[in-house]
């Protein structure tokens, strides 16, 4: 008898690799990392062009509907300072290694 493993869609692979906060494993990382966002099927969320469901009542929106406004702004807005710092840290290291 075989036992099924539930994939669920609210989590991401486990084999992707941790990030190393000096930015040593970037490249592998984020290859990795997008790979599954986009499998998963939430890359809109970091690229900002994922559209939030419409509001019930435009001039009185939920505590539920604000926060899943702003959320998809902030997702955007941090993967965009992640791949800014990442990036950086690792030309530095790039240049070091030729040093």
């Amino acid at each position: 008898m075989s036992s099924v493993i539930p994939i669920t869609t609210d989590t991401l692979l486990n084999n992707i690799p941790k990030l190393d906060v000096k930015g040593m494993s970037w490249t592998i990382f984020v290859f990795w990392f997008l790979f599954a966002v986009k499998a998963k099927e939430l890359w809109g969320h970091f690229d900002g062009t994922a559209t939030h469901p419409p509001v019930a009542n435009p001039q009185a929106p939920t505590n539920e509907e604000t926060t899943a406004i702003n959320h998809l702004a902030t997702v955007c807005n941090m993967w965009k300072e992640i791949k800014t710092e990442y990036t950086e840290k690792g030309a530095y290291l790039q240049t070091d290694l030729h040093a």
